[in-house]
């Protein structure tokens, strides 16, 4: 597992900024952006680019483990608690707010050779290592270890513009528990305009989450926390939908249009929410210290009385794992915020999970997205949207996998999927699939490096024919899922 942490952060981008300005990734109909100063959590995710329509204006993450006496605990930047410092590792400075995106990527291959290209500052301080700990993969195009972009070494990606966040927990609070000590990488990326609703409305996220400690843990409690706008922060309603691992928030002034998190690749192991109202002597209102984080993180209020069904979540008859489940639980009565007439307010969610046995050195990864579902006529549509979303997560669509083929004459790693990115190290001029008997079914030209397996071919066997640039031809018998 150790070994795996340089292997699992590949796919992602980079471009160091050192000014105290937000950087933004946008593709026309969503927009994400995160502040560059450390001073608050200002990731924000837009819809529509229109200043009335910022969905979510906070987005962090919340970790608890405990050993033996002692607990722990790391809170990224959220409600002036902060035990995340901009640091990769302890007492060494890093690159900490980097963007790069898919056409950067593209010229570079094409001009890293040429006497007037300057490269972009995203390519030129792509994170491969610091302090020689590897960081984020590339294509290493030589195969000798180290990145060179003056030779022509790029970075993979997700999605078509991405940001790269790096966080060390540092212990920034005074009089707070320790910090667990783990790396956090924080991607956020995009998809190009595509016309395809879910992706064009998604904004994808991927914390890979390292312990840096020489402890080992039989589990930690992590927390996905987002404050939702909407259309009016004192408007909003929460929602839970348990069979499709989200929470989502609606506007009671707007009650078709939602923004969702959606747990990809985790189970959500339950939800609760605050208010952030200022009463925060409430057991459901801002936590102010460790203990209130820990309760939250556990599924309980911040005095740690237990969530309960019914009404606001306070009271009930029964103990409750999930707030606002709607219907999604079965054999329990709907419960929603309107159906038990809540007073609308300014809410923060919180989608729980727990990771188990992560030992010094190992690394998980937490992948969730973030989902514009705008004119829906009724929560059934929603968990629609959720559940595609998945679909389009495990059948690989969203992450968009991208294979190295490292020589000519290597054979394809049997079997590739449909829509995968396979990247060759020498340069492509043209690729020619064809069926068994030898007919042409796709021909894709001037692809440079990447090879984008049609999405029409079924499940079957392929021939890929590959003309190099250099002239040489060779053929690969390939199975395609």
């Amino acid at each position: 597992m150790k070994n795996c942490w340089f292997t699992c952060l590949a796919i992602f981008l980079v471009s160091i900024s050192l000014h105290a300005q937000p950087l933004i990734i946008d593709n026309g109909i969503s927009l994400a952006k995160q502040d560059t100063t450390f001073q608050e959590s200002s990731f924000e995710f837009w819809s529509g680019l229109n200043p009335d329509t910022c969905l979510i204006n906070n987005l962090s993450l919340w970790m608890s483990t405990d050993t033996g006496n002692a607990a722990q605990l790391t809170v990224q930047n959220t409600a002036n608690y902060n035990n995340f410092s901009k640091k990769w590792v302890a007492g060494q400075d890093g690159s900490h707010l980097l963007s790069v995106s898919r056409p950067q990527i593209r010229d570079h291959q094409y001009l890293y050779q040429a006497s007037s290209y300057q490269a972009p500052l995203g390519i030129l301080n792509w994170p491969a290592t610091i302090n020689g700990e590897p960081v984020a993969s590339f294509v290493d195009l030589n195969s000798n270890g180290s990145y060179e972009p003056s030779l022509g070494d790029y970075p993979y990606i997700r999605g078509d513009q991405s940001l790269l966040r790096l966080n060390h927990d540092g212990n920034l609070v005074p009089n707070s528990l320790a910090p667990i000590g783990v790396s956090v990488a924080q991607y956020t990326y995009l998809f190009p305009k595509s016309g395809d609703p879910l992706l064009d409305q998604a904004v994808g996220v991927r914390y890979v989450i390292k312990n840096q400690t020489n402890s080992d843990f039989d589990s930690l409690s992590f927390a996905i926390h987002f404050h939702p706008v909407l259309n009016n922060l004192n408007t909003n309603y929460l929602g839970t939908d348990v069979s499709n691992n989200a929470m989502f928030a609606y506007s009671q002034a707007n009650s078709s249009n939602f923004v969702s998190v959606v747990l990809l690749n985790q189970e959500l192991k339950g939800s609760i929410y605050f208010k952030n109202e200022g009463q925060t002597a409430n057991k459901n209102d801002i936590p102010t210290e460790d203990t209130h984080f820990i309760n939250f993180l556990n599924g309980k209020w911040k005095d740690g009385d237990t969530l309960r069904l019914g009404s606001t979540g306070l009271d009930g008859d029964s103990a409750a794992q999930y707030v606002f489940a709607g219907t999604t639980l079965p054999g329990v009565s709907e419960w929603s915020e309107e159906k038990v007439g809540n007073q609308a307010g300014d809410r923060h969610g919180l989608l729980l999970g727990k990771h188990y046995s992560f030992n010094s050195g190992d690394f998980f990864t937490l992948e969730f997205a973030l989902l514009s579902s705008p004119n829906l006529s009724s929560f059934d549509e929603l968990y629609l949207r959720h559940q595609q979303l998945g679909k389009v997560y495990n059948f690989n669509q969203f992450t968009t996998q991208i294979r190295q083929v490292k020589s000519q004459k290597q054979p394809f790693q049997n079997p590739v999927r449909s829509n995968e990115i396979l990247l060759f190290t020498e340069e492509i001029a043209f690729i020619k699939v064809l069926g068994i008997n030898g007919e042409v079914i796709a021909e894709q030209h001037d692809i440079g490096h990447q090879f984008h397996v049609p999405t029409q071919l079924k499940t079957g066997i392929y021939i890929f024919q590959v003309s190099y640039l250099n002239k040489e031809t060779h053929q690969y018998k390939v199975s395609v899922l």
